[in-house]
């Protein structure tokens, strides 16, 4: 007896939503610490680690920026092009925490550049300043969040870019694309 083509369909999306869940469960345990290239610096950006090390980034230096904190002076500006495909700009007067960037291995064959070739969890808090996020192939098991002072705010595949003045004062412009803003006092 052939199959139907209804029960073929959803034969194959049930193949892949639960090799989605098993990916997203297996990636998560297996991220590593992420990277970034630089890719424009004006003025004096600094970057400190953890360990309160502290560095001023070189253009075109790959670095790692999982878990460290970025401050930018007055007249001055750093642009990072992050491993997993999204485009970081910090502006001037500005002062942002890595909290986590994370991404899992890449595959060894060439999966096509329609998403994210492998998945990633991108955490930032802003303190002070502005900030701006763009990419449009961010895998579907992939997170970007930015922390604000009024909440948490989830960046679908987008362009946005965020102000914090006085750390609670803020200004969410979404250029294209969507996020979402989960406020601190919701309870949802």
């Amino acid at each position: 007896m052939p199959i139907s083509p209804h029960r073929y369909t959803f034969s194959r999306l049930l193949a892949a939503a639960l090799g989605a869940i098993g990916f997203a469960c297996c990636s998560q345990a297996e991220q590593s610490p992420g990277f970034a290239a630089v890719t424009t610096v004006r003025g004096n950006a600094q970057i400190s680690s953890t360990d309160d090390t502290q560095r001023l980034p070189k253009l075109h230096e790959i670095i790692g920026i999982n878990a460290c904190s970025i401050q930018t002076q007055a007249e001055s500006e750093l642009v990072l092009s992050l491993s997993n495909g999204i485009g970081l700009s910090i502006s001037e007067s500005s002062s942002v925490a890595v909290e986590r960037y994370t991404q899992a291995p890449f595959e060894k064959r060439k999966e096509g550049l329609q998403f994210e070739p492998s998945s990633s969890t991108l955490t930032l808090k802003l303190d002070t300043g502005s900030l701006g996020l763009a990419y449009e192939h961010l895998s579907p098991l992939s997170t970007a969040t930015v922390q604000l002072p009024l909440g948490d705010l989830k960046v679908h595949s987008s362009t946005i870019a965020v102000h914090v003045k006085d750390n609670q004062h803020c200004t969410i412009y979404v250029v294209s694309g969507t996020a979402t803003l989960h406020a601190s006092n919701s309870t949802e």
